[in-house]
């Protein structure tokens, strides 16, 4: 059966980049893809799937900007230090990309975490609902024949490593 865990790939990274901006001469991008080896069939098909993103240290990080794959995806919420999206059945891949800035150059040189799960839902129909608030993602999929699995990656990494925040 298609849509099976080991079907999933998930891939999480990310680059830092600095610029001569005084306003912003630091931030950090973390890229989040997913692919699906095979594709699902319509029979298991169910509500649409989530991807949602968690950072650990949510005040260390301000997110200015977010880029997501497909205008099929759609926001589900976001809060200070998490963000998510509902991704229909139809995308056998996707993407989002998160844009970070540092809250005070004192983060610099702070490890740090950013961490990508993938709700997948299958079944015949169901209700799907995100609750999306500080830290904190919940998903919800209720249905009469069918279930929900999820897959997690992450990345760790070090604010500013070059130190040039603490100048």
């Amino acid at each position: 059966m298609s849509g099976d865990y080991n079907d999933l790939l998930l891939d999480v990274g990310g680059a830092h980049f600095y610029q001569n901006d005084p306003e912003m001469p630091y931030y950090v991008m973390i890229w989040g893809n997913y692919l699906w080896k095979e594709l699902e069939g319509t029979l298991y098909r169910g509500s649409d799937d989530v991807v949602y993103y968690k950072w650990d240290e949510a005040d260390d990080l301000i997110l200015f900007k977010d880029v997501y794959a497909s205008p099929e995806m759609r926001r589900a919420g976001s809060d200070l230090g998490t963000i998510a999206y509902y991704t229909p059945d139809s995308l056998h891949s996707g993407y989002v990309r998160l844009y970070f800035v540092p809250k005070t150059p004192s983060v610099s040189g702070r490890w740090t975490r950013v961490s990508m799960t993938y709700v997948h839902t299958y079944g015949i129909g169901g209700d799907l609902s995100v609750t999306v608030g500080y830290k904190y993602v919940s998903v919800s999929y209720q249905t009469h024949l069918g279930d929900e699995w999820e897959k997690s990656d992450y990345v760790s990494f070090k604010i500013d490593p070059d130190g040039v925040l603490k100048g």
